[in-house]
């Protein structure tokens, strides 16, 4: 039997932290990873890759932390994303709204509602990963203000 693509259940028999890292890789890789990105060739399949993508970060989290994610999925998605998205450059804090953006409007839209919810918007033309409206006060850019939509 099978416990990922590459490994057989006896790699977790008297495992150590690495054969549970090269089941954990080889899982996200070959059941995520890669699907993801042959959905990014048919056609309409780039709604499918990033539904299929927003599963990552809760996990990401559980593996991380080592513990359950039970009453607490919101917390562990924001941290993941955080981690992953704060090589970009941009500020924690505004991240961390982004992550809160898209738990709620994404990830919970599209897997309680069957769609993603009103402030995601898709744009095709990859100009960039995530772009975020914010209000303006008097003309200038409110960082600190509500999101009203994430671009991806």
């Amino acid at each position: 039997m099978f416990i990922s693509p590459n490994y057989p259940d006896k790699k977790l028999e008297n495992a150590s932290i690495d054969d549970l890292i090269d089941v954990f890789e080889d899982r996200i890789t070959f059941w995520l990873l890669k699907p993801a990105e042959n959905l990014l060739n048919l056609n309409n399949g780039f709604i499918s890759a990033v539904a299929l993508l927003l599963t990552y970060f809760e996990g990401f989290s559980i593996y991380q932390l080592g513990e359950k994610s039970e009453g607490k999925s919101k917390k562990f998605f924001r941290d993941a994303f955080v981690s992953v998205f704060k090589k970009t450059g941009d500020k924690e804090e505004l991240l961390g709204r982004v992550a809160d953006v898209l738990y709620e409007d994404a990830r919970c839209g599209f897997f309680h509602d069957g769609m993603f919810r009103d402030k995601i918007i898709f744009d095709t033309r990859k100009a960039k990963t995530l772009l975020v409206t914010l209000p303006k006060v008097e003309g200038k850019l409110d960082e600190k203000g509500k999101i009203q939509s994430v671009v991806i």
